[in-house]
C-alpha cells in the first residue's frame, strides 16, 4: 500500500474529524447564544404581559370578558406568593420555535402586585380568553382575573350563571357552550352542576352564590364570583389569590374604620358600621384557608345591609 496516499487520507480525516467538532461546537455555541437571548426575550414578553394585565381590570362594578392574541403559540406559567403586603401573581413564558415540539428556554417570572390572576398552572396556545370579575366584600377590593384557553362545556348551569357567561363571551364565543346533559356535550372539559364529572360545582343556592367546586382531586370552597376562579383555576393559585385578596381587604377595611371616624365628625352618621369593619378587619387579617371564607362573608353581608339603610352611606 503507498504510505503517502495512507498519510494524505489519514490527514484528511483528521481534518474532517476536527472540522466536524468544530462545526458542532460552533453550531452547539449559537444555538446556546440563541437560546439564551431567547430565554431574555421570553422574560420581556412576560413583564408586557403582567403589565397588560393591569388595565384588563373593571373601572366601575361590571363584569367584562376579553381575550389576548399572541403572535406564536407559547407556554404561559403561572404562579402565586403571598410576599409583601398583597402578594403577587407571577408569569413565565415559553413559546414554540422552529417545526415539531421543540421550545424556547423559559425566560424568567414577571409579577403584578395589583392582578389576582386565576387560571391553570400552565397554559399553551396562541389566544387566552379572560372573564374579569369586580371583587367586593362589602367593598371593592380588586378585581378577579380569570384566564383560560381550553373549551368547556357547562351542564345543568343554572340560570344567572350561565346568562352571565353568555352576556360575557358574547355571540362569537366558541370556548364554552351550554348543554341539558352529559351526552350532548362535545369531548372537551366538563362543568356540571348536578351529576358528576370533569368539574363539579355544588352550590348552596339557586343563584350559586356560596358553594364548593371539586377538580382534579381537591375541593376549594367558594363565595360570589369567586365560583368562576374556582372554576378555571388550579387549586394552588385559587387558594393563594383568595388569601392575597383577604391580605389587601383586611387593609382597605382599616382604611375604611378610620373613615367613619372622619365622615361623622362631619355630620354623617355612620359610626355605626366601625365595630363591624373593625371585625371584618380582624377576620380577614387572621385568614389562612377557605374554610374561613363563611365567617368572612357573614360579617361582610352584615356592614351591606347596615350600610344600605344608611342616609349618608360609607360606600
Amino acid at each position: 500500500m503507498n504510505k503517502k496516499g495512507m498519510e494524505f487520507g489519514f490527514a484528511w480525516l483528521f481534518a474532517i474529524m476536527v472540522g466536524g467538532v468544530i462545526l458542532f461546537l460552533a453550531i452547539f455555541g449559537v444555538s446556546r447564544l440563541i437560546d439564551t437571548s431567547q430565554g431574555e426575550v421570553n422574560t420581556k414578553v412576560a413583564v408586557e404581559f403582567a403589565n397588560v394585565l393591569d388595565p384588563l381590570q373593571t373601572v366601575v362594578s361590571e363584569s367584562s370578558g376579553t381575550q389576548i392574541d399572541l403572535p406564536v403559540e407559547a407556554k404561559i406559567f403561572t404562579s402565586c406568593d403571598l410576599e409583601g403586603n398583597f402578594g403577587n401573581s407571577l408569569v413565565s413564558f415559553s413559546e414554540k420555535i422552529g417545526f415539531g415540539d421543540k421550545w424556547s428556554k423559559l425566560g424568567g417570572e414577571a409579577r403584578t402586585k395589583n392582578a389576582y390572576l386565576f387560571t391553570e398552572n400552565e397554559m399553551q396556545g396562541k389566544r387566552i380568553n379572560f372573564l374579569i370579575f369586580p371583587f367586593s366584600m362589602p367593598y371593592k377590593v380588586g378585581d378577579i382575573l380569570v384566564a383560560y384557553n381550553k373549551n368547556y362545556c357547562f351542564v345543568d348551569t343554572p340560570v344567572l350563571i350561565e346568562n352571565e357567561l353568555r352576556d360575557l363571551l358574547g355571540d362569537e364565543n366558541s370556548n364554552i357552550v351550554f348543554a341539558d346533559s352529559l351526552n350532548s356535550c362535545p369531548d372537551v372539559k366538563k362543568v356540571c352542576f348536578q351529576g358528576n364529572c370533569d368539574i363539579k360545582v355544588k352550590c348552596d343556592d339557586s343563584a350559586c352564590t356560596k358553594g364548593f367546586v371539586d377538580k382534579d382531586g381537591g375541593r376549594v370552597y367558594f363565595t360570589d364570583k369567586l365560583i368562576y376562579g374556582a372554576i378555571f383555576s388550579s387549586q394552588k393559585n385559587y387558594e393563594c389569590n383568595v388569601n392575597r385578596l383577604m391580605k389587601r381587604l383586611s387593609i382597605i377595611s382599616e382604611i375604611y374604620a378610620k373613615k367613619t371616624q372622619f365622615v361623622s365628625s362631619r355630620d354623617c352618621v355612620n359610626i355605626i358600621l366601625r365595630p363591624d369593619i373593625v371585625s371584618l378587619n380582624a377576620s380577614s387579617a387572621n385568614y389562612r384557608t377557605l374554610n374561613d371564607l363563611p365567617k368572612i362573608e357573614r360579617i361582610s353581608k352584615v356592614i351591606d345591609d347596615k350600610n344600605k339603610e344608611l342616609e349618608c352611606q360609607l360606600y
